[in-house]
């Protein structure tokens, strides 16, 4: 109770409890004596102007000082008394300790401030919204993304309406898994991207310290709403880093095409869109005529400064929308969109005039410049990527074997197409042989004609095919020669043989063996192809003296200097060679004395039909007089019956070779720890 003045006249025993004075202690003092120095003015003008209830002047909250020295919250009503009344009592004051209250709602202050300066200060946008979609809150990174003065309160999807990463469907954050991350684009701006991370807002069962009549009270009135938090991380910059290194493991470098990788992701995704939707498009394999003589004769930046010539002009011939790619070395490819048969081929023959007008020349030299395109149509009808891409492989082969520097459409019904499409399905295949070991090894004997005994054998080849059933060499050996899988099966037979006789070659050089190899044209020249021959005797300890390589004619005329440097290396070595398939050409004589070989085998399509062609008699005896004359042993191949075995001893032959005298077998019935501890059988007389 207060006088006229304000001071107290008197206060209740409670007063101890709050501020620790006596009652005592604060009579005939002045309130304002205790109020904290901030609050004063706003005390005396609450006196003058506060709200009245019920009769009673809200004074409002404000600090008092404790008779510690601290200062405590005071909520305080006062109530005027009539100026007539006799006892002095001027005003009653009641107050109430809500120091707690305040010191809760700082503390809560003090942590929201906290959460929101955290917030604003990091540079993920944070957005919380309630269960349709509404903000309920939004940190300044999330502000700045939307047009709109204030977030708060407004629909998600209008506020900031975001779509896929493709800018396609609308971002549905109810849609999305918890603890995955999605990438989603801002409507109006296409070009920026962001990662966004969506967690479920829901109210607890319980929230720590508070009484369970509290508790029961919040989630009656659903005071912590269900809803999302959405946290956004721009990462457009990570995008634009990831789509350079990915345009760069996708293009050439050189000629900035795209490159294999890339353009077989892009045929894979067509084929997908021709599944559900049909289409007709056309797919040219582009190979360059003659382009190796640009690299050996110009040098290699010659041949880079062409392959850039030519990949501007496919790019700058074909449609906006139609890709080049290029596929390695001098191959290149087209994917023509939209196109019929008629229409594709009409404009690969533009490209193909486009690139024969190239007017190329490096140092003075001119070059011609031309290639050759295979085309394959691209729709429903075709099963696979693998299938198209063989078909206009196969095209672009035929145009090669037709003289090049042209277009050919591949066909179902076309005879040159199917043959090489057929050539094509048997790089897979034999691939596929080679690596599950399914080529066999199988030999036939070589006897010697004059003491009739049989220490020489040629190896040959089969493919057992998935299906079980034996594929004669004469079926695929074409297609591996074709498509430049021979060196890979040379090197095959040959580990094979080294491996098998490896343990047995002290008793087959006491027994005088020779066991003949066949080589490759593609392997012979090829100086990697010598470096593995090396290693391979030196891996299984093979003395070269066993070893009888065959060449065949043609391929020793293809290149004279290279086949003649790769044989001396293997006469070098203690190895023996033997021509063979010699008279298929008889210009070829003329060379027998640059090429330092050991036998001469007569070719079979003499021998077979010698007892009936003067000729192919001529033939077969000029050829053992040539071979005798310069100290070759000669082989005849195709013995097929006594009445020509009988010529061929009369003649001279060294050796003979065919089904009369022996059939091919397996390497291993043939020579085999059992067969080599017998003597061997003599030849029976003819």
């Amino acid at each position: 109770m207060h006088a006229s003045n304000g001071d107290y006249l008197y206060v209740n025993e409670v007063v101890t409890e709050i501020l620790g004075y006596s009652p005592d202690d604060m009579l005939r003092t002045p309130p304002t004596s205790y109020v904290h120095p901030d609050d004063k003015e706003r005390v005396l003008h609450a006196r003058r102007h506060g709200l009245r209830k019920g009769g009673r002047r809200h004074l409002g909250e404000f600090r008092m000082r404790h008779k510690q020295g601290h200062y405590i919250w005071l909520e305080v009503f006062e109530r005027r008394l009539p100026k007539k009344a006799r006892s002095g009592i001027r005003t009653v004051t009641v107050s109430r300790d809500v120091n707690a209250r305040h010191k809760e709602a700082v503390a809560i202050a003090t942590q929201r401030q906290t959460l929101e300066t955290s917030l604003s200060s990091i540079r993920d946008a944070v957005l919380t919204l309630d269960e349709s979609g509404k903000v309920l809150y939004a940190n300044d990174a999330a502000k700045a993304l939307s047009d709109t003065s204030g977030l708060i309160g407004m629909d998600m999807r209008l506020a900031l309406p975001f779509k896929d990463e493709y800018g396609e469907r609308d971002f549905l954050w109810s849609a999305v898994p918890v603890n995955q991350m999605q990438i989603v684009t801002l409507l109006g701006q296409a070009t920026s991207y962001f990662e966004v991370s969506v967690h479920e807002l829901q109210a607890a069962d319980a929230v720590p310290d508070l009484t369970p009549e509290l508790n029961q009270e919040l989630l009656q009135q659903k005071a912590l709403a269900q809803g999302y938090v959405l946290v956004l991380r721009n990462v457009t910059q990570r995008r634009q880093l990831e789509q350079q290194l990915r345009q760069r493991a996708y293009t050439d470098a050189l000629t900035g095409a795209m490159n294999r990788a890339a353009f077989e992701e892009r045929l894979q995704a067509l084929a997908a869109r021709i599944k559900r939707t049909g289409g007709s498009h056309a797919l040219a394999f582009v190979d360059l005529d003659q382009f190796k003589i640009v690299n050996d004769t110009a040098g290699h930046h010659a041949g880079d400064a062409l392959l850039k010539k030519i990949a501007d002009t496919l790019r700058n011939s074909v449609r906006e929308g139609d890709i080049v790619a290029r596929l390695g070395g001098d191959e290149f490819a087209l994917l023509l969109g939209d196109c019929m048969v008629t229409d594709a081929r009409r404009r690969c023959q533009q490209v193909c005039d486009a690139v024969n007008a190239i007017n190329f020349s490096w140092e003075t030299r001119q070059y011609p410049v031309s290639a050759s395109f295979g085309v394959a149509m691209f729709d429903k009808k075709v099963d696979s990527v693998e299938t198209l891409m063989g078909r206009a492989d196969a095209a672009c082969y035929v145009v090669k074997d037709q003289g090049r520097n042209g277009v050919h459409m591949w066909t179902e019904d076309n005879v040159d197409s199917g043959r090489q499409f057929t050539d094509m399905n048997w790089v897979s295949r034999l691939q596929s042989a080679l690596n599950e070991q399914r080529i066999l090894i199988f030999a036939q004997q070589i006897w010697d004609l004059s003491d009739r005994t049989g220490y020489h054998l040629e190896v040959l080849i089969s493919l057992r095919d998935v299906d079980g059933t034996l594929v004669s060499p004469v079926e695929f050996i074409p297609a591996a020669e074709r498509y430049g899988l021979m060196p890979s099966i040379d090197h095959y037979v040959m580990e094979a043989v080294f491996k098998h006789i490896g343990p047995l070659q002290e008793q087959l050089l006491a027994s005088n063996y020779r066991i003949a190899i066949n080589l490759s044209g593609h392997t012979i020249g090829s100086e990697a192809a010598l470096n593995e021959i090396r290693k391979l005797f030196h891996r299984y300890n093979i003395e070269p003296s066993l070893i009888c390589f065959e060449i065949t004619e043609t391929a020793a005329l293809q290149n004279m200097a290279d086949a003649q440097r790769f044989l001396m290396a293997l006469k070098e070595l203690g190895c023996q060679l033997a021509l063979d398939d010699f008279g298929t050409g008889f210009s070829s004589f003329s060379y027998l004395k640059s090429l330092p070989v050991d036998l001469l085998k007569i070719d079979g399509e003499f021998v077979r039909e010698m007892l009936h062609k003067e000729t192919d008699h001529a033939i077969v005896e000029g050829i053992h007089r040539v071979g005798h004359t310069m100290g070759l042993k000669t082989v005849a191949e195709c013995v097929e019956n006594a009445d020509v075995l009988r010529e061929l001893r009369a003649i001279g032959v060294t050796y003979g070779q065919g089904m009369f005298l022996s059939k091919r077998r397996p390497l291993k019935e043939i020579i085999s720890k059992q067969t080599l501890a017998i003597e061997q059988q003599p030849l029976l007389r003819a």
